[in-house]
């Protein structure tokens, strides 16, 4: 159980990288007032561009930088047409969807006339030292060239929009372009710059896809991810800090669909008590503190009110922290030292969970508002229920024959989670789809 989850979240860092890739450019394209939905057939194409190029050169350099140009220059072609012709974005963006899609087949199977283009994917980079650390090590650095350098650039990119003059002009001009225009700032241009920049980013991703994670090109490559770039850039509030947290939530789910399906195919056969067992017994290690961390901040602010909110929050969040790392090295240390009896391992961990939890929080809550011990154990009674229920359900989806199916739509199950817990809560920037005639 222990080496499935360290694969899953190292995967999770590592698919979570074109989604980030798109999703910095994407932020810096709609905060200037330009929306490109023709980015997952950028990622296709770059991807194709990219391994040809390495194919014929064995240069990944040049490859990946073959990849950025191409990028480049479908932005371009989307920037001249939305900026320039004031044509909808919206209709704009589909247009390039179906352009740079059919281009990057119609070039692939010219080229596999003569030859099929596969090459080595990029090797991992270990970072000294950090790589041998347990468990952490190879989640975080054990990636390739591309895992490290879309991280430093969301920071980059994320300080640049936040820190600097130019950054500030983007978000000018995304919010009233008419007040830049006044300013003397050339609004077109810095549209311009933003929308070949989102094409950019979106072609080094597909050079990611096709370099340094498959090493070959298939049509259907992009797998949904520039859609869901979308998506994060909405989830992170057109922020590239946050970006990385919704990138990662979405490499997770890829990372989910991967794993499980080829655990799934050594589980045929197996009693279903063995794969419910393991199952309750991690979701209720994990979801539990999870969850008691979340509804605790909901509580929190339901008994603080707006006056109390701000000064109780940062107490209440170092709690259930603090709640959630004891209850998860718990469950590691049984997973590790009880392997073979699971069920004994997930009952302590489901009881300590509770104990601990009821009584770490309840102090809280007792200090601060006068709420009993009881009122703390019922809600996470309820919490516990609930997440037998999950582990159950999920136990019966790994026995059954459907379990494949439903693990690969996860990515598009969580972005289906995240528009519906955050409709009607994020502000787009004012100026957003609209074009801009100078007066």
């Amino acid at each position: 159980m222990t080496d499935i989850i360290t694969l899953i979240l190292a995967a999770g860092v590592l698919l979570a990288v074109p989604i980030l890739f798109v999703s910095i450019g994407e932020v810096y394209n709609e905060r200037a007032g330009v929306i490109n939905l023709g980015l997952e057939a950028t990622i296709t194409l770059g991807a194709f561009v990219g391994l040809w190029v390495t194919f014929k050169t064995g240069n990944f350099f040049l490859g990946t930088l073959a990849a950025i140009v191409m990028g480049a220059g479908v932005g371009l072609i989307h920037s001249f047409t939305c900026v320039k012709m004031r044509v909808n974005q919206l209709i704009a963006g589909l247009l390039i969807l179906s352009l740079a899609d059919g281009l990057a087949n119609f070039l692939y199977s010219v080229v596999t006339k003569t030859a099929v283009p596969i090459v080595a994917t990029l090797p991992s980079i270990y970072i000294p030292f950090l790589s041998d650390i347990p468990v952490l090590g190879e989640i975080l650095f054990q990636h390739n060239a591309f895992v490290y350098l879309a991280y430093f650039l969301a920071i980059v990119f994320g300080l640049i929009l936040y820190k600097t003059t130019w950054g500030l002009k983007i978000r000018a001009v995304g919010e009233n372009p008419e007040a830049c225009d006044a300013a003397g700032i050339n609004v077109n241009l810095i549209r311009h710059l933003c929308d070949i920049f989102s094409g950019a980013m979106a072609g080094l991703a597909g050079a990611f896809m096709s370099l340094g994670y498959l090493g070959l090109y298939d049509g259907g490559i992009a797998g949904g991810r520039g859609w869901i770039a979308i998506i994060v850039v909405i989830f992170s509030r057109w922020s590239p800090f946050r970006a990385i947290l919704g990138s990662l939530i979405f490499g997770l789910g890829y990372s989910v669909a991967a794993n499980l399906i080829g655990w799934y195919g050594g589980l045929l056969g197996v009693p279903i008590s063995a794969i419910l067992i393991p199952v309750i017994m991690f979701i209720s290690a994990i979801l539990i503190p999870v969850l008691m961390f979340l509804i605790g901040v909901a509580i929190t602010k339901r008994l603080a009110g707006k006056k109390r909110w701000n000064d109780s929050f940062k107490t209440t969040l170092i709690i259930n922290l603090l709640w959630f790392v004891i209850s998860f090295i718990i469950s590691l240390i049984f997973s590790l030292v009880l392997p073979s009896a699971g069920w004994i391992g997930s009952i302590v961990v489901l009881i300590i969970s509770i104990i601990l939890g009821s009584i770490i929080a309840s102090k809280v809550y007792e200090k601060e508002f006068g709420e009993s011990l009881i009122f703390v154990i019922k809600i996470q009674v309820i919490l516990f229920i609930l997440t037998i229920l999950i582990g159950f359900i999920l136990g019966f989806i790994l026995a059954s024959g459907i379990s494949p199916y439903l693990i690969n739509i996860m990515p598009y199950l969580v972005a289906l989670v995240v528009i519906v817990l955050f409709r009607g809560k994020t502000k787009a920037p004012s100026a957003l789809t609209v074009p801009y005639w100078r007066k």
